[in-house]
């Protein structure tokens, strides 16, 4: 059959199928809003937790270095005082 004489012509299928995923498209993106929107503040607040546990991890081992120093003073004059030096 010649090119241009064939009984279905795709050119006229491809515009309503193509409007059709479209539409569909849409629909499930509308579906899905809700749940990414819950998904992404659960995340968030994730993160906020992480970070907040993760500056005071941080808060607490300045505060032991800031300590350490004393803390070794004393250990060398128990120690000198026991003579286990």
């Amino acid at each position: 059959m010649p090119e241009g004489n064939s009984l279905i012509n795709l050119g006229d299928l491809s515009k309503p199928a193509t409007i059709l995923i479209k539409k569909i498209s849409n629909a499930v993106g509308i579906l899905y809003e809700p749940r990414r929107i819950k998904n992404t503040a659960k995340a968030e607040a994730e993160a906020d937790k992480l970070n907040d546990y993760g500056l005071k991890v941080h808060r607490l081992h300045l505060e032991g270095l800031k300590v350490l120093p004393h803390y070794s003073r004393i250990i060398l004059l128990v120690s000198a005082f026991d003579g286990s030096l």
